[in-house]
Formats: C-alpha cells, structure tokens, sequence
C-alpha cells in the first residue's frame, strides 16, 4: 500500500494538508503524514485523520478513481473519522495520474 501511496502522490494538490493519516484495514494500518506538499512514513500509531477501509484494493480503487468515493460514502463503504473536507482534500492528494505526472 505504501509503494500505491507513494506513486499516486500530487504534491500539487496537498498544499493545504498538515495531518497524519491512518488507512486502517481489519488487521493492520498504514500510516502517512502530508505537510509542506510532502509524504512521509512515519513509525506512528494514530493519526488525526483515520480512513476505514474493507481491504487495500477497496482504497486503491477509491483513490485511483475506480471506485467513486461519494458513492462509497453514501452507502456506508467509505467511513472516517469525521473529517470530511480533509477525506476529500487527502483524496485529491493522492489524485495523480498519467496525465499528472512530469
């Protein structure tokens, strides 16, 4: 999941994000922190902001875009903890694609 995280990053689009984020899967979580348009890893055990999710192919297609994430939310399958402008501003963070890359 961290190599996923890692390759979709937009810098471009994080300018307004300083938070951890926790992606929590049943069994285990990846945690990240965006601040100064950068990602980083850090060897943390909470975050401010934490995304549930059923597997790491269910976030991949959120992020990617496979999946829509406001479908998801409104049918329960995207939850967090109660930070919804920063869900979708990680969303957008993690928003690059081809057309996205240098």
């Amino acid at each position: 999941m961290q190599e996923f995280l890692e390759s979709r990053f937009f810098a471009d689009a994080a300018t307004d994000l300083a938070t951890d984020v926790e992606f929590r899967f049943p069994g285990h979580s990846v945690f990240c922190d965006i601040r100064n348009r950068s990602l980083s890893f850090p060897n943390i055990s909470s975050a401010d902001l934490v995304l549930y999710f059923d597997s790491p192919q269910q976030a991949k297609g959120l992020l990617s875009g496979s999946l829509d994430p406001i479908t998801a939310f409104m049918e329960s399958r995207l939850r967090a903890n109660g930070h919804l402008i920063r869900v979708f501003q990680v969303f957008a963070a993690f928003g690059r694609s081809d057309a996205n890359s240098v």
